[in-house]
C-alpha cells in the first residue's frame, strides 16, 4: 500500500479519498460520478510496466540567480540548500560585493509543542567547502574540503550574516557565540523598512582579492534546521496556512488523527550500521527534513509529506474535516459477511508478470550533504514464485534524508505490491462512516474467507431509480507482516571526491636534521617530504625559544625556502633538503610547510630539539687526522690501545695492588662508582644489549610527557596531547642515579588504538637527555588515539651493564601476569582545545585497566527458573549453575560452597566446575532437595580476570528449589484459570484455561489462553 498523489476536490458524495499514480486496472474503472477517483500510488499498482516516480526536486536545493519568478521554498526540519539571490550591492569603495541570499518562508507554531518554529544554521559551505569562522561567527577564518584540509585563501575576505524570521532576527551559526547585527545595518542601501518578514536568509560579503581568488560570489550552501519536522506538525501547517498552505479552518482539521500521527513517528526503530555494528537506533520512524517547491500546487506538496510517513489524506464527510490514516498494523473497523453483504464478492488477483520484486528508492542523503543517493531492495530468488521475471519498482522522496527511512518505506512499499488479492462487494449505507485505509473483516463461505482482513481502498456511492443508495467498498487483502521492521542496515556513505585545489596542501613530513660541525664549512641539512597538493616550494622556519613548552608560543624566523629545479611543483612524498650555513652555536627547532602562489600550508610536526656547534676546521687538517672527529677518533683510540699494550709489557703483566692494572681501574671505580673487576669475578660484564633483562626495577619508565618541561605524566596514565612534536619517556631505577642512559640498539613504536603501526623511530634517531628519551615522532591526526611501545635493551645505564629497559608494551598489557619483563604502556588522545576544528572528546580510558571491576553480573541456570505466578524463583533440582562475570575469566584458588558442598575449583575444574569465557559453571553431584533453600558462596580468590593479577569479589545468594507438581480444578463453567506451566500441572475440568510460563533468561511473563477444544493444550 502507499500513498496519495494529490488531495483532490471533496464533494458531499465523496466519502473518503485517496489519490495517487495507479491502483491497477480493476480500481482504474472505479470513477466517483464526476470526482477524481481515490487512488493509491505505486506499491499497489499492478501494472508491470516500467513506473516510476519523479526524481528528487533538485531546484529548490541549489542558488539561484535573480529573477522575478523565483519562489521562495518551505523547509520543514534539517536539509543542505542555496538560495534565491534577492539583492545585490557594492560597496562605495567597489571593493566589496553584498547580497542577500533568501532561503526559505518561516513555517507557524509546532503543533506538539505549542512553541514557534525556530531555527538553527548548522553549518555554511563556500564553493563546497565548510566554513570556518572567527569567534564572531560570521567571518570566515578558513575552510574546510570533503578531504579535511584547510584552505586560507578565504580568510578574512568573506562574512556570512544569517537571519531567521526577519531583518533584525539575527542569529550565530551552531558552535559560536557572538551577536549579529540588523539585516538593514549591513546592506548599503537598506533601511529599517526592509524587514524581510518571515524569511530565512543570509547576507553575505565578498571582499575583492584576485591574488586569493576571491572575485565573486561564488557557491553557497546551507545547512539548516527547523525545529517543525514531526510529520503531523508538518501537515497541520500545510492544512492551515494562509501563505504556502491550503489555508483551512483549524477547525475543520482532524487534529487527533494529526496527534497519532507524530505519535507514531516518534516510535524509535532498531537497525546495524556497517561501521559502528547492531543495537543502533533510530529515534524517530519518520520525520521529514527537506524543503517543498511554492510553485507547485498545494495538495501535491501536502501529498509528498504523507507519502514521506507511510499515510493517506483522508476526508471524514460526517464531521467534515481532513485528516490522515496511517499505513501501519491495526485492526478490523467493521465485519461483513452474508447479513451485510447485499451482492457477490468479486475476487481479483494479481497476475505472474504483474508482481514487483525490486524497488529502488531516491532520497537526499545526510550523510553526503543531501545529494541523491539510492536503496536497493530485492526478494530473494527463493522467496519468488516459479518463472517470475525481475520488475523493478521506482519510487523518489523528496522529503526524507535519513537511509532507514528511506529503506523502511521502501519494504513497505515492496512487501504491499506482493499482496495480490483484491475484493469488491456492496453493502448498505449504515456502513457510510468507513474511510479508506481503514480494515474491515470479511467471512464469506463461498470464497473460505473466515473473518479475512482487508484493507479498504475506495468506496463509491451506488443509487439507481430501482434501488436504494449503497456502497461499493473495494479493499485490498492486508498482512501485518508487511510493516516488519527488521533487519535494516544502514550503509556508510561518503562524499569524499578526491579532487585537490590549488588552496589545499597537506603537512609536510617531520624535519630530520644533520649536523655538521667540525668541517671547513659547518652547517646543517634540513631534510622533510613535500606533502599533498599544489606544492610550488617548501618554507623551512626555526626557533631558539626552547624553554616554551607550547609550540603555538614560539616565535619562529624563516630560515629559508626551496623551489623544484626548473620550476614546476613537488610531488606528494618528494624529499627536499635545505642546506644552510650561516647557524651560529644555538640550541633549536624546526618546522616546515609548503606553499604555492595562492596559499600556505599547515606546518609540519616541530623536529627534535637540535643542539648545534660549529667548530670550522682547515682543509690541512681533515676527518682523518683530527682526534675529536670520529675517524681520527678511531685512530686516536687504536694508538692508545697500542701504547697500553706496550706499558702492559714493560710490566710483566702484572695486577697485583699499585700496578698500571690496578691504578687503572681503581680510578675507573673512583670516577664512576663502578667495580668492573668484581662485575667480572660475579660474571656481570657483558655487552649493553644484553639476553636476560634484569629485575624491572633495575631500569623503569618512571614518567612520560608530550613535552619536555618538567613535568611528566603519571607512568600509567592516559593523557591528552596535540597532534605535533616529540613525545618523551623518563627513566629510573635502583641501578639509575643520574648522568645520562646510553643509546643501546632498537626502537620505539607509535601506534593509532586499533593497532595500526604509524610510525618507528630507532634509538639512534632520537635524542637522550639524562634520564629522559626524546622521540621526534611524525604528526599525529586530530580526535585520535595513539600509544606507544619499545624494545627490550632500547637504552641501558652504562655501556658495560648487563640492565637494560624492558620493552614497553601495549596499554591492553597493563597488569598482564603473563609478561612481567614489560613495562606498563601509555595512550594519549590528540584533542586539543586550542585546535580550530577542536570538538569534545574525552580522554578514552584503558580498556585494560590494573585494576578493573570484576563480580558477578547475573546468576542463573540451565533448568526451570524465574518467577512463577507465585512471584518466586524456583529452579529445577538438577538444575546447573552458571555464574555470569562479564569479563573472560579463569580459575583461581580456593573452593565454590554449594549448600555446605565443597567445590575446589583447581582439582575440580573441568568436572562439577568449569571456566567457559566470561561464565563459570557449577553442576554439582547431587541434585538439590525439592522445596529446600540452596546458598551458592564464591570466595573472592576462586575466580580471577584471564591473564591479569585481579581476583574477583566475593559473591553469595539464594534460591528455592521447585517443591513438585500441584493440581488445580475447575467447573464447566468456570471463569479462566491460571496455572503455572513452569511446574508440574495437573488439571482437571473444562474451562479455558490462563497458561503463564517464563523463558529461560527472560523475567517477562507470557501468557496464552487455551480453550478446550484448543488442540495446543
Amino acid at each position: 500500500m502507499s500513498f496519495l498523489s494529490g488531495l483532490l476536490n471533496v464533494g458531499k458524495s465523496v466519502l473518503g479519498f485517496f489519490s495517487g499514480n495507479s491502483i491497477g486496472s480493476t480500481l482504474a474503472r472505479a470513477a466517483l460520478a464526476g470526482y477524481a477517483l481515490n487512488k493509491l500510488t505505486k506499491s499497489i499498482a499492478k501494472d508491470n510496466k516500467a513506473e516510476t516516480t519523479e526524481n528528487i526536486d533538485k531546484g529548490v536545493r541549489l542558488q539561484i540567480p535573480p529573477a522575478s519568478s523565483n519562489k521562495v521554498p518551505v523547509l520543514y526540519g534539517t536539509a543542505h540548500f542555496g538560495g534565491v539571490i534577492t539583492d545585490a550591492e557594492l560597496s562605495s569603495d567597489n571593493q566589496s560585493m553584498f547580497y542577500c541570499m533568501t532561503l526559505a518562508e518561516k513555517t507557524g507554531n509546532v503543533r506538539s509543542t505549542s512553541s514557534s518554529s525556530s531555527y538553527t544554521f548548522k553549518d555554511v559551505y563556500w564553493n563546497d567547502q565548510r566554513c570556518v569562522f572567527r569567534s564572531d561567527g560570521i567571518t570566515v577564518d578558513y575552510t574546510v574540503d570533503r578531504t579535511g584540509a584547510f584552505d586560507r585563501s578565504a580568510s578574512g575576505l568573506i562574512q556570512v550574516y544569517c537571519y531567521a524570521g526577519g531583518s533584525s532576527n539575527g542569529v550565530i551559526p551552531q558552535n559560536y557565540t557572538g551577536s549579529t547585527p540588523n539585516a538593514y545595518n549591513v546592506m548599503p542601501s537598506w533601511t529599517a523598512n526592509d524587514r524581510m518578514t518571515d524569511l530565512t536568509f543570509a547576507v553575505v560579503k565578498i571582499t575583492y582579492n584576485r591574488d586569493k581568488g576571491i572575485t565573486g560570489l561564488g557557491n553557497f550552501t546551507f545547512e539548516v534546521e527547523n525545529s517543525m519536522k514531526d510529520p503531523g506538525d508538518v501537515l497541520y501547517d500545510l492544512f492551515t496556512n494562509n501563505l504556502y498552505g491550503a489555508g483551512i479552518s483549524p477547525s475543520l482539521v482532524d487534529t487527533n488523527s494529526l496527534d497519532d500521527l507524530t505519535t507514531y513517528s516518534q516510535t524509535s526503530v532498531n537497525f546495524t550500521d556497517e561501521t559502528f555494528g547492531g543495537g543502533q537506533v533510530l529515534a524517530d520512524r519518520y520525520q521529514i527534513n527537506g524543503l517543498l517547491d511554492t510553485s507547485q500546487n498545494v495538495f501535491i506538496n501536502i501529498e509528498k509529506v504523507a507519502n514521506s510517513c507511510a499515510s493517506w489524506i483522508s476526508y471524514d464527510n460526517y464531521q467534515g474535516s481532513f485528516g490522515v490514516i496511517i499505513n501501519k498494523t491495526g485492526s478490523s473497523v467493521a465485519s461483513f459477511n452474508n447479513s451485510n453483504i447485499l451482492t457477490d464478492i468479486t475476487i481479483q488477483g494479481t497476475g505472474l508478470t504483474e508482481l514487483y520484486n525490486n524497488v529502488k528508492v531516491e532520497f537526499p542523503n545526510r550523510d553526503i550533504r543531501d545529494r541523491s543517493d539510492y536503496v536497493n531492495i530485492e526478494i530473494p530468488n527463493a522467496d519468488r514464485n516459479a518463472n517470475e521475471l525481475d520488475s523493478v519498482l521506482n519510487i523518489g522522496y523528496e522529503l526524507i534524508n535519513e537511509p532507514i527511512q528511506a529503506q523502511l518505506l521502501g519494504l513497505v512499499e515492496l512487501k504491499q505490491t506482493r499482496v495480490n488479492l483484491i475484493i469488491s462487494f456492496e453493502t448498505d449505507y449504515s456502513y457510510m462512516n468507513l474511510k479508506a485505509g481503514e480494515i474491515i473483516s470479511v467471512t464469506d463461505e463461498v470464497s473460505g474467507f473466515v473473518n479475512k482482513e482487508f484493507r479498504i481502498l475506495a468506496i463509491t456511492e451506488n443509487q439507481t431509480d430501482e434501488s436504494p443508495l449503497t456502497l461499493q467498498i473495494t479493499a485490498l487483502e492486508y498482512d501485518p507482516n508487511i510493516y516488519s521492521v527488521a533487519d535494516l542496515y544502514r550503509y556508510t556513505r561518503s562524499d569524499d571526491n578526491g579532487i585537490i585545489t590549488i588552496a589545499n596542501i597537506g603537512t609536510p613530513g617531520t624535519p630530520q636534521v644533520t649536523k655538521f660541525e667540525k668541517v671547513a664549512r659547518p652547517r646543517v641539512e634540513i631534510e622533510t617530504t613535500s606533502p599533498a597538493g599544489v606544492v610550488e616550494g617548501i618554507e623551512y622556519w626555526y626557533t631558539t625559544d626552547i624553554n616554551e613548552p607550547n609550540d603555538d608560543n614560539r616565535s619562529y624566523i624563516l630560515l629559508g625556502t626551496r623551489r623544484p629545479a626548473g620550476g614546476g611543483t613537488f610531488s606528494s612524498g618528494d624529499t627536499v633538503v635545505l642546506d644552510v650555513d650561516t647557524l651560529n652555536t644555538a640550541e633549536f627547532y624546526v618546522k616546515t610547510r609548503g606553499f604555492n602562489d595562492i596559499t600556505t600550508g599547515p606546518f609540519s610536526a616541530t623536529s627534535g630539539l637540535v643542539d648545534f656547534t660549529p667548530q670550522q676546521v682547515t682543509d690541512a687538517i681533515n676527518d682523518q687526522t683530527q682526534a675529536f672527529d670520529s675517524l681520527g677518533g678511531l685512530a686516536t683510540a687504536i694508538g692508545l690501545l697500542s701504547l697500553l699494550n706496550g706499558v702492559d709489557g714493560l710490566f710483566g703483566g702484572l695486577t697485583g695492588p699499585g700496578s698500571l692494572f690496578d691504578k687503572i681501574f681503581g680510578t675507573f671505580e673512583d670516577e664512576t662508582g663502578v667495580d668492573l673487576l668484581q662485575n667480572a669475578q660475579d660474571g656481570n660484564l657483558g655487552p649493553g644489549s644484553g639476553t636476560t633483562p634484569a629485575a624491572i626495577d633495575y631500569l623503569t619508565v618512571a614518567s612520560k610527557s608530550p613535552a619536555h618541561d618538567g613535568s611528566l605524566f603519571d607512568s600509567i596514565s592516559d593523557t591528552q596531547y596535540n597532534t605535533t612534536g616529540s613525545c618523551y619517556i623518563r627513566y629510573s631505577g635502583q641501578r639509575f642515579s643520574g648522568g645520562s642512559l646510553i643509546p643501546n640498539v632498537g626502537n620505539y613504536y607509535l601506534y593509532k588504538s586499533d593497532d595500526t603501526l604509524i610510525d618507528t623511530k630507532s634509538i639512534s634517531d632520537c635524542s637522550i637527555i639524562g634520564n629522559v628519551v626524546e622521540i621526534p615522532f611524525a604528526t599525529r591526526d586530530h580526535s585520535t588515539d595513539y600509544y606507544i611501545t619499545s624494545d627490550a635493551g632500547v637504552v641501558s645505564t652504562c655501556s658495560y651493564c648487563p640492565e637494560y629497559a624492558p620493552a614497553i608494551g601495549p596499554p591492553r598489557t597493563i597488569g598482564d601476569c603473563s609478561s612481567p619483563d614489560q613495562i606498563s604502556g601509555w595512550r594519549f588522545n590528540t584533542a586539543r582545545p586550542n585546535d580550530p576544528n577542536s570538538i569534545d572528546i574525552p580522554v578514552l580510558e584503558n580498556t585494560h585497566d590494573v585494576n578493573p571491576s570484576l563480580g558477578v553480573i547475573a546468576s542463573y541456570f540451565n533448568g526451570h527458573f524465574g518467577l512463577n505466578t507465585q512471584n518466586k524463583t524456583y529452579v529445577s533440582p538438577q538444575s546447573e549453575i552458571i555464574l555470569y562475570y562479564g569479563y573472560p575469566i579463569q580459575a583461581g584458588t580456593g573452593s565454590i560452597t554449594v549448600n555446605g558442598q565443597s567445590i575446589d575449583v583447581e582439582t575440580n575444574e573441568g568436572l562439577a566446575v568449569y571456566f567457559n569465557d566470561s561464565s563459570v559453571y557449577i553442576n554439582t553431584t547431587v541434585d538439590f532437595t525439592r522445596g529446600s533453600t540452596v546458598t551458592i558462596s564464591v570466595p573472592g580468590t576462586a575466580v580471577r580476570a584471564s591473564g591479569f593479577c585481579k581476583y574477583a569479589d566475593a559473591y553469595t545468594t539464594t534460591f528455592e528449589v521447585d517443591p513438585g507438581p500441584t493440581a488445580t480444578s475447575s467447573t464447566t463453567n468456570g471463569s479462566v484459570t491460571t496455572l503455572d506451566m513452569d511446574r508440574t500441572t495437573t488439571y482437571t475440568g473444562n474451562a479455558p484455561i490462563k497458561a503463564t510460563s517464563n523463558t529461560t533468561g527472560i523475567t517477562t511473563e507470557n501468557t496464552r489462553t487455551y480453550y478446550p477444544q484448543d488442540q495446543a493444550i
